[in-house]
């Protein structure tokens, strides 16, 4: 790379075509095995913003600081603690309708309503169900049901779906029948030849 390779040229297409000509060649993607290739892009990056500076008729520099992103705007003085949004402006959180606090205070006189209730809605003790029904007739009642559904199926011209519910049905029925038979140990088994 020779020692500025943008010296020569007056007008900005021909500093943005050898630009992209360069940049395509020295990226340090483009050579991972070379140390020296994050340095001498870097270098490139610099000589472009200079050049196009020139070409912009701006001053030229070589000891002007480099470009740094515009500084990041001052923390908004209120604050909502239900939601944590940062306001310049206002009284009230239009997210949360709670008041807006000093930023820079510590402790908050407002509590959020809503983690009140949620409170006392986990410490509420739990409602009874209306009746209790056992693990073991829970499947069985769920293939009586299916049955149901695919009578209603099967009345409403719905066949397939009819013969799929029973299907279901059918599968809970075996699942249950199998649970319940009474396991036979290893060695009766043996002994009896089944």
């Amino acid at each position: 790379m020779p020692r500025d390779p943008f010296a020569d040229v007056t007008d900005e297409l021909t500093l943005r075509l050898r630009w992209r000509k360069l940049a395509r060649r020295h990226h340090p993607d483009v050579n991972p095995d070379d140390p020296r290739a994050e340095e001498r892009f870097k270098r490139l990056q610099a000589l472009y913003r200079r050049a196009r500076a020139r070409l912009a008729g701006a001053p030229r520099r070589s000891d002007a600081p480099p470009e740094r992103d515009p500084a990041p705007p001052p923390p908004a003085p209120l604050r909502c603690d239900g939601c944590g949004d940062g306001f310049t402006l206002g009284d009230v959180c239009p997210r949360c309708q709670l008041p807006l606090v000093d930023a820079a205070a510590r402790v908050c006189e407002v509590r959020d309503g809503r983690v009140d209730d949620l409170i006392r809605a986990l410490e509420a003790p739990a409602r009874e169900p209306l009746f209790e029904l056992a693990p073991e007739a829970r499947v069985p009642l769920v293939g009586v049901a299916l049955v149901f559904l695919a009578a209603v199926q099967w009345r409403a011209g719905i066949p397939g779906l009819a013969l799929m519910s029973l299907s279901f049905a059918l599968a809970a029925f075996f699942t249950t029948a199998r649970a319940l038979r009474p396991s036979v140990p290893a060695w009766a088994r043996a002994s009896s030849g089944t």
